[in-house]
């Protein structure tokens, strides 16, 4: 048994379980579908296990196992938890929340219903998903009236994405914009810090512009393409923090818009067709997560669940991840786990590896 992945499994059995209409039942299922069989089997024996001997304690609103070393609990590092009230400000203001979910892997998918992604746009919606576990929340720049710039720090390329943003300000005459005067010491009107020490920055934008580009490493602008996550998120145990007000989103300077729309009106690549007859599959790059691959499957799919699996198995392959591993990543799908024939996933699988 994993044991990195049991603690990890714990954790969000303690967060799930602290709400006030928590359904074991729901909770085991989930752990199960989410970490394995065996790892929920586990929790549950010792968590409803009379002769387990443990309590568990309310702090800061979530319960956390106790044990018998008062010291020890009130000295243990407490993860970080979502921010109901930083959430709601986006539901006020208009914006539709996408609810996520790890899969095994560790990467976020997109939860659908109908075959639809679920777009919250109430409070008592967002409270719904909250209580059910959902810890991160995605939305989609351009429908909530946004450009976004997504300044990466800390991940695994190295790159420093505030340094690079000023670079290439510098290299295209946009240095005196005041807005950025000092990003990490809060010149900017509307922006979150993420999980991994980076920023979000919000600008007011409309318009046509097609997709999403990278400007330099660890430089991304969002608008009609990937999501980005809303703070007052949990992204792997690190919370995604709001500064500012949303409705105080500074208009995008025209200077930056007009070198931005010739990044961004650029047509996104031609598709081509594949072998195994999905005329809309799109060119595949190296470089994405398995999660963005999935989502990018998604997005090009013309049919149902059957056709979505293909998709995603021949991007997963194109980008490098064996038949094991496309086989362990679909099956943590939604689509994978609606199906009555889960036979006929692996079946689709099997077919595009051959």
């Amino acid at each position: 048994m994993d044991a990195d992945k049991l603690e990890e499994a714990k954790e969000r059995f303690y967060i799930m379980d602290s709400q006030s209409d928590a359904n074991q039942e729901y909770i085991f299922r989930y752990l199960a579908e989410t970490y394995g069989r065996e790892i929920a089997s586990y929790i549950k024996a010792t968590e409803k296990s009379p002769v387990n001997g443990q309590k568990r304690a309310k702090i800061g609103g979530i319960e956390a196992q106790a044990t018998n070393n008062t010291t020890e609990a009130q000295n243990a590092p407490q993860k970080p938890a979502i921010s109901v009230s930083t959430l709601e400000k986006y539901i006020q203001a208009g914006i539709k929340l996408i609810p996520t979910k790890p899969n095994q892997e560790g990467n976020f998918y997109q939860l659908k219903k109908d075959g639809e992604l679920i777009k919250i746009d109430s409070l008592p919606g967002l409270k719904y998903w909250i209580e059910h576990g959902i810890e991160r929340f995605i939305f989609i720049p351009k429908e909530a009236g946004f450009l976004c710039f997504d300044l990466d720090r800390n991940h695994g390329d190295g790159a420093d994405g505030v340094n690079n943003f000023y670079s290439w300000l510098k290299d295209n005459g946009l240095e005196q914009i005041p807005l950025f005067k000092n990003l990490d010491g809060g010149s900017f009107p509307t922006y979150t810090t993420t999980a991994s020490g980076g920023l979000h920055l919000y600008f007011k934008c409309t318009g046509e512009l097609k997709t999403f580009a990278t400007i330099a490493p660890g430089v991304e602008i969002k608008y009609n393409g990937l999501n980005i996550t809303a703070g007052g998120s949990v992204k792997n145990g690190k919370a995604y923090s709001l500064h500012g007000e949303l409705n105080k989103a500074p208009i995008i300077p025209a200077p930056l818009l007009l070198k931005l729309s010739k990044v961004l009106s650029k047509e996104p690549p031609k598709q081509t067709a594949r072998p195994y007859g999905n005329k809309y599959q799109a060119k595949e790059k190296r470089g994405f997560t398995s999660d963005q691959l999935l989502n990018f499957a998604r997005q090009d799919s013309r049919g149902g669940n059957h056709d979505i699996i293909l998709q995603m198995a021949g991007r997963l392959k194109r980008a490098g991840y064996s038949e094991a591993d496309t086989i362990a990543i679909i099956e943590a799908t939604p689509e994978h786990q609606g199906r009555e024939d889960k036979q006929d996933t692996i079946t689709c699988i099997k077919s595009v590896y051959r």
